[in-house]
Formats: structure tokens, C-alpha cells, sequence
């Protein structure tokens, strides 16, 4: 993957980063108008719900740096962990005085921008249905705006990943043959070369035909 990225144009060294990240998302009770309520009376027979989020978003990081812990994953505390993961240190917007998060941050490249928004639902019992033709449960979202970017670098880094995908899964096979060193010359190519060999015999077994598979295919 190293390789793929520097002839994209990206550094060999490149980390990626993907994540989703939500600020606050509140769920509570309401009343048809759809203010907050305490309802006691009738909650199973006619439910209503708004349930809040702010923003949600989806990032999708190229040569980002790596969270730098301070000592070894193993060892951090549950505190130390959240602190690594709080909002203050992964940023929504612009970011914020160093000095008043007191810690370093990550701004993030986003794939959907922070987005914030209401759903309301409602779920009536036969009881509050004036006809049997009117809707059991309702539900509506309202968003406030939804913004999608995606730009060349990620673009570019998307496809070498891919790349390195079907390159890991047409390799899976053979993975468990090939040699642990890199291939060089002397008894190291000799050895390369008994490794493409078996491959090659690999692949051709597997297209061989047998006669279970010809009559699967006469019965089929």
C-alpha cells in the first residue's frame, strides 16, 4: 500500500484515518405540538418521541497523524482513553486556542460535514386513530443542511486501497508458499522461482475439471 500511495502522489508513510463523530444526540418525551413534556396519561396508547442530534459527521483522513498516547495503549487508564477521544481533541470545526484545550488536536477531513437535526415519532394506538385508514406510526426528519465532499486525495487514496484489496485477496491462496525473505539472487531466486512454479500448478488444479463437476453441471 506504501508503494501505491507515493505513485498517487501521497507519501509511502501516509496514515489514514476513518471515523464518525457525533457531538450529542438527546431522545425525549413531547407533546403534539412537539414541546418537551412529562406525559403519565395514555404513554403506550399514543407515544410521542423527538430524538435530537447535532452534529453528525463522517471523516475521511489522508496522511494524519497517529494519536500519540502518553505510554503504551495497554497500559492507559479508561480516563486516559476518553481524554484521547473527547471533542476537544478531534475538532468539528475550526480549532480551537491550544492553549484553552490543553491538549493538541485533530482537524479532520470530512466526508459528510457536520450535520444536526430533528426526528420526530409518533406511534398511535387504535384508541388515537380517528379511522383505521390513518397512519399507526409517523415519523419526520428534519435536517438543518447536508454537505458531502470528497476530494483528490481521497479520491486517489480510495483506489490504491482497493488496489491493495484485490491484490491481498488474489494473493490469499498462495499466501501461506511464499518465501519470508525478499527475493534476490542465488539460492534466493531459486527459491522465488519453485514458489511461482507451485502457484502456476496451483492454479491449474484448481480449473481442472473433475467428473463431480461434470455431472453437477449435466444435472444442474
Amino acid at each position: 500500500l506504501g508503494s501505491g500511495l507515493a505513485a498517487a502522489g501521497l507519501p509511502s508513510s501516509a496514515g489514514i484515518a476513518v471515523g464518525v463523530m457525533l457531538q450529542e444526540l438527546v431522545a425525549q418525551t413531547v407533546d403534539a405540538s412537539g414541546a418537551k413534556a412529562f406525559v403519565t396519561e395514555d404513554v403506550l396508547q399514543c407515544l410521542r418521541k423527538a430524538i435530537s442530534l447535532s452534529k453528525l459527521c463522517a471523516y475521511f483522513d489522508v496522511d494524519a497523524p497517529p494519536l500519540a498516547p502518553p505510554r503504551r495503549w495497554s497500559d492507559l487508564t479508561g480516563t486516559e482513553w476518553d481524554e484521547l477521544f473527547m471533542p476537544t481533541r478531534h475538532y468539528f470545526d475550526s480549532p480551537p486556542d491550544a492553549a484553552a484545550s490543553g491538549a493538541p488536536g485533530f482537524p479532520h477531513d470530512f466526508l459528510v460535514c457536520p450535520v444536526s437535526g430533528v426526528v420526530r415519532y409518533t406511534r398511535r394506538s387504535r384508541k388515537f386513530r380517528a379511522t383505521e385508514a390513518d397512519a399507526k406510526q409517523e415519523m419526520s426528519l428534519s435536517l438543518v443542511q447536508v454537505t458531502l465532499q470528497y476530494s483528490k486525495q481521497q479520491h486517489a487514496c480510495t483506489q490504491q486501497l482497493l488496489q491493495a484489496i484485490e491484490l491481498f485477496q488474489a494473493n490469499a491462496p498462495y499466501h501461506y508458499m511464499r518465501p519470508r525473505y525478499r527475493p534476490l539472487s542465488g539460492v534466493q531466486a531459486r527459491v522465488w522461482w519453485r514458489y511461482a512454479l507451485r502457484c502456476v500448478r496451483k492454479q491449474l488444479n484448481h480449473a481442472r475439471a473433475s467428473w463431480a463437476d461434470l455431472q453437477h453441471v449435466i444435472e444442474t
